[in-house]
């Protein structure tokens, strides 16, 4: 018969007891429902679950060991045999942070939760005559976890988080374009809480993407000015991660930086922000029960420090703990509060939590449009493509509009947008307001963004 729960102290003692320099121990409960929308029919189903991890070692060796239910000390711990551990102190957190309200707030309802899916697919109809959402998967869902380490870390904290996933397809007028058969689109989308989701935003983006997917054209290779909405630019901006993120992202950084000092064009300011105000994994702390908080990555084009979590530096044989809010530009690693735990099953990750572009508050997308005489407008990718760091190379492939004189006038698929990754970076000459995230690597977000020296051509 296996003992009755312990609690996270007793897990620690015990592991102090079996000789363990450092330990840790994680705890995770959650719940959620999922609420699906297929062509043969709808399902809805409910989901709870309770787990637990622990960290131990020294810095020679460690083990990782997990399972389900809540702690016991009658586990079957295992013998070290991973990489040397190293544990963050507690740090003192001089930035105040109140928990949202609405992670109070019910779990979607059965049929609340069916109607919204219903909504978006009307709502698609009635823009796009003919169009079909074919399948829909939203999963809502809340959670609580605790942490406490040997040295002295003691954390708590939840999360919301609604995940939205949408396909849809359409036939397209005959005889208009190169593409022929149904056109196919898929949409991703996350919000804290799933009343936030829009079914009429999500429909006119699904109705854009079969648009220009059925009768777009394959364009010549041409140069011109090039407008990333939204969907496009946050995929980009999750490709350049390797220069924000991680130990050797400095590096990486100042290969592409010009002799000026500027990585990027002034136009561009990177931030990520564990605390962002309404952002769907918004928290206190991260996986390692460190201080989450504001960080500039780059500021008006210059690079002003890498994101690094206390893992990152550990790795390294570096500590950059001590004062983590220092940012004087010492040149010294600076550890901030970015590893991310998926799950009670996964280590922390260092990665962004919500990585964005900041946004100019005063230029709108119509301004945006209106000034370009000949350039095209790029709403959707075709796949992450290609980032090549060593070469400074890229390419992705794209869909849009062509645009003329201030307005769209063909939709241009399927086509590739390349160059140089330090000209991508360089030609950026204006930044839009409408800063939207999406689920990527973490929460990615960026307006729209207006380039310039790239060249996009047909595909093949």
């Amino acid at each position: 018969m296996s003992r009755p729960p312990a609690s996270l102290d007793d897990v620690l003692a015990e592991l102090a007891r079996r000789d363990f320099e450092h330990g840790e121990i994680y705890t995770k409960s959650g719940r959620s429902r999922r609420i699906e929308i297929r062509q043969d029919g709808e399902d809805v189903s409910f989901h709870e679950e309770v787990g637990w991890a622990v960290r131990a070692g020294d810095e020679r060796s460690s083990l990782f060991a997990t399972a389900s239910g809540k702690p016991r000390l009658d586990f079957p711990f295992p013998e070290p045999d991973g990489l040397g551990l190293r544990l963050p102190d507690p740090v003192v957190d001089t930035a105040r942070w109140k928990e949202p309200s609405d992670f109070d707030a019910p779990l979607l309802g059965e049929r609340e939760g069916l109607e919204l899916l219903r909504s978006i697919h009307r709502h698609l109809e009635e823009e796009l005559r003919g169009a079909r959402l074919i399948h829909a998967r939203l999963e809502d869902g809340a959670s609580e976890s605790h942490l406490a380490s040997s040295r002295g870390v003691r954390a708590a904290w939840r999360s919301r988080v609604a995940a939205l996933r949408l396909e849809a397809t359409w036939r397209g007028p005959a005889g208009r374009g190169g593409n022929q058969g149904i056109a196919r689109a898929t949409f991703f989308a996350a919000e804290r809480e799933a009343r936030a989701l829009n079914p009429r935003a999500l429909a006119r983006r699904l109705a854009a993407r079969l648009t220009v997917a059925a009768t777009g054209t394959a364009p010549q290779q041409e140069e011109g000015q090039m407008l990333l909405a939204p969907e496009v630019a946050t995929q980009i901006v999750a490709a350049l991660r390797p220069l924000f993120c991680g130990h050797g992202a400095t590096q990486r950084a100042a290969l592409l930086t010009d002799q000026q000092g500027q990585l990027a064009s002034s136009a561009l300011s990177v931030i990520d922000d564990g605390r962002l105000a309404g952002g769907t994994f918004e928290a206190p702390v991260d996986g390692e029960g460190m201080a989450t908080r504001r960080v500039v990555l780059m500021e008006d084009g210059r690079f002003r420090q890498a994101l690094l979590s206390h893992g990152d530096l550990a790795h390294e044989g570096l500590r950059g703990d001590e004062n983590p809010h220092d940012e004087r530009g010492t040149g010294l690693p600076i550890a901030v509060g970015c590893a991310r735990r998926t799950s009670w099953r996964d280590l922390p990750r260092s990665g962004p939590t919500h990585l964005y572009v900041k946004p100019r508050r005063d230029l709108t997308v119509a301004t945006m449009v209106g000034g370009i005489e000949h350039g095209y407008y790029l709403i959707e990718l075709g796949d992450p493509g290609r980032f090549d760091f060593a070469n400074d190379r890229f390419t992705l492939p794209v869909r849009g509009f062509r645009v003329e004189d201030g307005r769209a006038t063909a939709p241009i698929a399927p086509a590739w947008l390349g160059g140089s990754i330090s000209g991508l970076l360089h030609g950026i000459r204006a930044v839009g307001r409408d800063l939207t995230f999406m689920p990527l690597d973490g929460m990615i977000g960026s307006p729209t963004l207006l380039i310039e020296g790239l060249t996009l051509r047909g595909a093949g």
